[in-house]
């Protein structure tokens, strides 16, 4: 009795704890859902799909540059400091302008016809060249600086999306094995319980027999935990969440 009692709270612990974790689910959720006036949304109910477990499949998923925010961001960034460039290398550069203008006078009765046409040729030599010569320079310093940016944050998006990609795969083999692990703990369950009716075990037996079951079904969940939360990670990544 006094082990049973040991088990059972045990057990009741295990579900205050895991309904404090759904709690915590419900409020981070709420972050990211909305009302129709903006206010964040209460979720009330979370509710498992068990059929899932048996078809949680690893799928493939592309990083397209185009649709993710902080890579065209970047991109952008990196034009801008582009054009900077660009423009403090012509503030160096020597203008040459040519203006042609031709005037027309309407004469008076008895005066002459004074037609004339100008050309000019204007040269303008920047002397103070250390201007536009900084300018340049700092815009090309910041476009290396953002290409590293670019660069290293690609990396890094990969990275994680591998990491993503090999936690599912991970997961739908973990899957696949803990459906049969639980299968056979409570095939030895039904069994021991069916030995404890017949007088051929004791309650201390069947006690650790449904334990192990308990484990079994724990662990698949946490399988399936770790491959939604991977599956999601992957679509941030990607921008397919929604």
């Amino acid at each position: 009795m006094t082990d049973c009692r040991r088990s059972l709270l045990k057990r009741q612990a295990e579900v205050l704890e895991a309904e404090n974790e759904l709690q915590n689910a419900k409020a981070e959720i709420g972050l990211y859902l909305r009302n129709d006036d903006g206010s964040p949304r209460l979720v009330e109910t979370l509710e498992p799909k068990l059929e899932t477990q048996a078809l949680r499949k690893a799928k493939t998923f592309e990083l397209d540059k185009r649709r993710l925010p902080q890579i065209t961001s970047l991109q952008t960034q990196r034009d801008l400091q582009n054009a900077a460039s660009e423009f403090g290398r012509n503030q160096r550069l020597p203008i040459l302008e040519v203006d042609a203008t031709q005037f027309q006078t309407l004469p008076r009765r008895g005066e002459p016809d004074t037609t004339r046409f100008q050309l000019g040729v204007f040269l303008e030599i920047p002397l103070e060249n250390r201007s536009g010569r900084g300018k340049e320079k700092a815009a090309l310093a910041k476009r290396d600086s953002v290409e590293r940016q670019l660069i290293y944050l690609e990396a890094e998006l990969k990275a994680r999306l591998a990491q993503a990609a090999a936690t599912m795969t991970a997961s739908e083999k973990r899957l696949e094995l803990l459906n049969e692990e639980l299968k056979s703990a409570n095939i030895v369950a039904n069994a021991e319980r069916r030995r404890w009716r017949s007088g051929d075990s004791n309650l201390f037996l069947v006690a650790a027999r449904e334990e192990e079951a308990a484990n079994v079904e724990i662990r698949l969940w946490s399988a399936d935990y770790d491959f939604v939360i991977a599956e999601a990670e992957a679509k941030f990544l990607t921008n397919t969440l929604f």
